[in-house]
């Protein structure tokens, strides 16, 4: 799942990304950014935000979206 989406879908926040993914908040900024400085969240921080998502969702924490 991309991090936009989960952001959006979860309320989460940068930190809580980087806290979920075990990456650095400056890192995770830097999926946000453009520019040289921009970086790509790896096939492994992806799946973990959407196994995070789908737990969420399972549990009624959050409703899925479309």
């Amino acid at each position: 799942m991309p991090p936009e989406e989960y952001i959006v879908s979860t309320g989460a926040t940068y930190a809580d990304v980087a806290n979920l993914c075990e990456r650095a908040y400056s890192e995770v900024c830097r999926w946000f950014s453009q520019g040289k400085s921009a970086r790509k969240p790896t096939a492994r921080d992806l799946r973990i935000l959407k196994l995070d998502y789908e737990l969420k969702v399972e549990r009624g924490q959050i409703q899925r979206i479309s």
